[in-house]
Parts: C-alpha cells; sequence; structure tokens
C-alpha cells in the first residue's frame, strides 16, 4: 500500500522561464527580398538569379501624338521614379499609378459581328502626369508605363481593384 503512493520516478520541477528566440521578420530572406524589389533596388531571386536595380529611363521618345516627352521633362520623370520606389509599399505604389489614370466611356465602335457583342469593353483609359506648372498633362501608355521602369500590370486592372 504505501508502494502505490510513492511515485517510482520523482518528477522535476519545470522553470518558470521559458526563454524563446524573438522572431525578426525583418532579418528574413525573404522579406529582405521583398523590400528590395519594392524600393528598385537589386535582389537575388528566389531562383538564384540577380535581377539589376531600376534605373529612370531618360530620354523617352515615343513620338505620339500627345508630345509627351515635350510636356513632361526628364528632371520630372526622374523625380516621378524616385516618388515611386520610395513608396515601398504595394499598396501605397498602386494608389500613386491608379490617381493618374482616368477611366473613360469609349468615344466610337466599330460595327463588329453579333458574336462578339458581348466581349466588348466598355471603358478605355487615359493616362496622366504631373506637368511642371502643376496641371495634368495626358501622355501615351507607352510613356507612362517606361516613366516607373515598369510594366505595371495593376494600371491595367484598375477596375477590379477598385469594385
Amino acid at each position: 500500500m504505501l508502494l502505490d503512493l510513492v511515485p517510482a520516478h520523482p518528477r522535476k520541477k519545470k522553470s518558470s522561464c521559458v526563454c524563446r528566440k524573438k522572431s525578426s521578420p525583418d532579418m528574413w530572406q525573404r522579406n529582405i527580398r521583398k523590400k528590395n524589389r519594392m524600393s528598385g533596388e537589386e535582389y537575388v531571386s528566389t531562383t538564384g538569379e540577380v535581377i539589376p536595380a531600376k534605373i529612370p529611363r531618360t530620354m523617352i521618345t515615343c513620338g505620339c501624338r500627345f508630345q509627351c516627352e515635350t510636356h513632361i521633362p526628364e528632371q520630372k520623370q526622374h523625380t516621378l521614379f524616385q516618388d515611386y520606389y520610395q513608396l515601398q509599399d504595394t499598396f501605397r505604389q498602386r494608389a500613386f499609378i491608379c490617381q493618374w489614370v482616368l477611366q473613360v466611356p469609349i468615344q466610337r465602335r466599330r460595327p463588329r459581328a453579333e458574336s462578339s457583342v458581348e466581349k466588348l469593353r466598355s471603358e478605355s483609359r487615359q493616362y496622366y502626369l504631373p506637368g511642371e506648372n502643376g496641371r495634368s498633362v495626358r501622355v501615351c501608355q507607352r510613356f507612362f508605363l517606361l516613366c516607373f521602369s515598369n510594366n505595371l500590370p495593376y494600371s491595367r486592372h484598375r477596375t477590379r481593384t477598385e469594385e
């Protein structure tokens, strides 16, 4: 009877202090890569390929009817590029781009076959950039995208993010 009350192995006291390593997400390779990519700096991709830093493309001549390169000088293009990549956040960068993209109804339609009527888009996009005098200047899509040295896929899918 006495043997039943005494445990075979005495239990050790657990220490009340449990020291765990604190996580530091800023030091994780994945987050470092993400931060460098969003700020336009050089980074190493997940496959080990070195992706060069984004550089502002100056002397853009598109030859369009808007005469973009005459209305937006190189210095203004450079400041827009820096402002965009200093945001370092996807949502802020997306908002920065979307504030300069305007959606307007289509002005003219060509007659098409009956079967393709459902697939027609209902709006067109107009691209603007701030000019020297503070007013918005309309530019072509090519010039707009090259100013930020990016293809900016979310400028094309703006309606999905707003809805």
